[in-house]
């Protein structure tokens, strides 16, 4: 067997310290060969003693804060044609869509669609969320966008959510189907006066038209946004 080292121990006092090494040439007892392999033997034992151990043993992860905070979605971003009919084709659309009421609150402005889905009806505007951005955020850059009305996310208020199925889509054989969130926002009487005169169109509407919230001609979906905001922001 082999006898493990002793610990270095402090001198006592009226002891000789121990000569420097330096200079010494260091002699160690010659080990016989049965006795190394059984030395080896004990360390690899002992060394997938302490593996087991830390592979079983829960470890505490601190995340990078770096790594878990994802980047602002960009206003610019935009999603291939491809890539988005694949999308479309295979799963549903999240979108966010604002309900814009005069200032009374009884009557809604809704814009006359040139593209598929609901073509040629009068529908709110709004359009696809982007990666990492909030539903208020993705509402409030739709509004600026397709109206023109630079608004905070907060003043925009949640009415709920409307699961949107249409028999079309912008890519043939392929119908549409949408989670949107439903915002609401109520003109101030300034803004509402503005729309008077002129509204901004994008390429997704020809016109704008201002209705009664109870017209009966509203598309199924709009009216069903109409009543969740006004549950939330009041008649």
């Amino acid at each position: 067997t082999i006898r493990p080292p002793m610990a270095a121990s402090a001198p006592l006092e009226g002891d000789a310290p121990d000569e420097p090494l330096i200079g010494r040439r260091a002699s160690f007892p010659a080990l016989r060969p049965r006795t190394n392999l059984a030395a080896c033997f004990v360390i690899l034992l002992a060394s997938l003693a302490v593996a087991a151990r830390v592979l079983t043993t829960p470890q505490t992860c601190v995340p990078d804060a770096s790594a878990t905070a994802p980047a602002a979605a960009s206003s610019g971003q935009q999603m291939s044609a491809e890539l988005y009919r694949e999308v479309l084709a295979h799963m549903p659309i999240p979108t966010c869509d604002v309900l814009l009421l005069s200032p009374a609150r009884d009557t809604t402005l809704l814009f006359k669609r040139t593209n598929r889905p609901v073509q040629g009806w009068f529908y709110t505007l709004g359009g696809r969320l982007a990666k990492n951005e909030t539903l208020r955020g993705c509402a409030a850059r739709k509004l600026a966008q397709e109206f023109g009305l630079a608004k905070g996310p907060e003043s925009l208020v949640f009415g709920g959510i409307v699961e949107e199925r249409f028999n079309d889509s912008a890519f043939p054989h392929i119908n549409s189907h949408c989670i949107n969130s439903v915002f609401g926002y109520a003109l101030t009487r300034r803004e509402h006066f503005a729309t008077r005169k002129r509204v901004r169109m994008d390429g997704q509407h020809s016109k704008s038209a201002w209705f009664r919230l109870d017209d009966p001609g509203l598309h199924p979906y709009v009216r069903e946004k109409i009543d969740l905001v006004r549950e939330r922001i009041g008649k």
